[in-house]
């Protein structure tokens, strides 16, 4: 039986590259390793460079990677090499005049067809460590948390987006969602205030707009672009409205961050009541219990910083949002403030 192996060599030729950008590097030398023929190296090397994957000059044996190794996916040396051909085949030669023969091919078409799917979007999977290490990304952080700060408001910086990320991805792991949602809550989770470079007025549909090309060009899956768009551009108590679970873990991670280290440079405003009910939290502790049926945010408060209806000025929309949010994912959300239930 006849089977491919362009992509396995491919991968090889690749790696040849990656690893000896200072050195000659002539096809037959990459053939020797792939122990092949230089003409079916020079036919994968011209794919790639059709791909836009790999760059070279005509007598010149230096070959080089058209980006970084790490922005060039799988899938992306996939439909290089291989276009829009199926990893399985059917075969279409069985005795017509069987039973079996000529139903079975199309029974297992569409287990071919769900197991085609599923590969390509594990070949193409981004995660949380590629949109930390996205430049573009990096860039509106800084300067939405840069704006923020002349407007007088606490970090939105690295170590707000920090917690928003582990808490909406912890929340969805110790309910039992699937890895891949848990990954994209904690991508949503770092990105959610990109849109406060811009303006804060409807900072969450901005974002989601500024979002959209940069995780297309990232090469995310279509389907995971609009996952988290959606969660970011809905994160608002005043104008979002919780439609997944990934939405609802990022509104109940991001609302849930009030503490005493958000607060910029340790100096609380006394006349700001963002930087009096932030210094006042001592401790936030968000919880799950054993039955996944409550999720509870139990806050300790310096009631001499600030007054519990402080709080509840700023924040009650915000735990409106987590109440709704908390049923769509099929719990219930409580929060305590001193040890005494407020919502």
């Amino acid at each position: 039986m006849k089977y491919s192996t362009k992509l396995s060599d491919t991968v090889h030729v690749m790696v040849l590259i990656a690893i000896n950008q200072e050195k000659s590097l002539s096809s037959a030398s990459i053939a020797e390793s792939v122990h092949t023929n230089p003409g079916f190296v020079r036919q994968l090397m011209l794919k790639l460079k059709k791909a836009g994957l790999m760059t070279s000059v005509a007598g010149h044996a230096r070959p080089s990677l058209s980006k970084p190794a790490d922005q060039i996916t799988l899938l992306d040396i996939y439909k290089a090499v291989e276009g829009d051909k199926p990893l399985l085949h059917l075969d279409t030669h069985t005795n017509p005049d069987c039973g079996v023969g000529i139903n079975i091919q199309l029974s297992l078409q569409g287990f071919y067809n769900e197991i085609q799917k599923t590969a390509e979007e594990k070949m193409n999977m981004i995660t949380l460590q590629d949109i930390k290490q996205n430049e573009d990304i990096k860039a509106m952080i800084r300067a939405g948390n840069r704006y923020l700060e002349a407007l007088g408001y606490t970090d939105h910086g690295p170590r707000h987006v920090s917690y928003v990320s582990r808490t909406a991805s912890g929340i969805l792991k110790a309910l039992g969602y699937s890895p891949r949602e848990v990954e994209l809550a904690a991508i949503a989770g770092w990105v959610p205030d990109v849109g406060n470079s811009v303006n804060r007025h409807n900072h969450g549909p901005n974002g989601a707009i500024m979002l959209l090309p940069i995780l297309k060009d990232a090469g995310m899956e279509m389907n995971d672009v609009m996952e988290i768009i959606t969660a970011v551009g809905n994160h608002e108590e005043q104008s979002g409205t919780i439609s997944s679970a990934v939405s609802a873990a990022l509104a109940i991670g991001d609302k849930s961050d009030a503490h005493k280290t958000r607060v910029r440079n340790g100096k609380p405003d006394p006349t700001d009541i963002h930087d009096r009910v932030n210094y006042s939290v001592k401790k936030s502790v968000l919880k799950i219990n054993e039955e996944h049926t409550l999720i509870k945010l139990k806050l300790s408060v310096d009631t001499h910083v600030s007054s519990v209806m402080d709080y509840f000025e700023i924040f009650l929309g915000r735990m409106m949002l987590c109440r709704k949010s908390a049923e769509i994912l099929g719990t219930t959300f409580k929060l305590t403030v001193n040890g005494r239930k407020v919502l």
